[in-house]
């Protein structure tokens, strides 16, 4: 089932075609962690379902949601 997320909506179709490229899914189980605080972020993640939350020193700071993106949006060259 395709998505559509707002955050896209202002990429060119050459943006559309890069992501499609090097996207990856990745599904997370609770208590698992995508990055470690202080650690580079080399990737770029786009939420499409769930829940989640960005802890500094053990405390919640961020919620993440759908549409979310996390990490180094820069890998996509825009």
């Amino acid at each position: 089932m395709a998505m559509t997320v707002d955050v896209l909506e202002s990429f060119s179709v050459a943006d559309h075609d890069r992501v499609r490229a090097v996207a990856r899914p990745r599904e997370l189980q609770p208590g698992d962690c995508l990055y470690d605080q202080g650690n580079v972020a080399t990737a770029a993640f786009l939420v499409t379902g769930g829940i989640g939350a960005v802890f500094q020193q053990g405390r919640v700071v961020k919620e993440i949601t759908v549409g979310d993106v996390l990490g180094d949006a820069d890998v996509l060259g825009r």
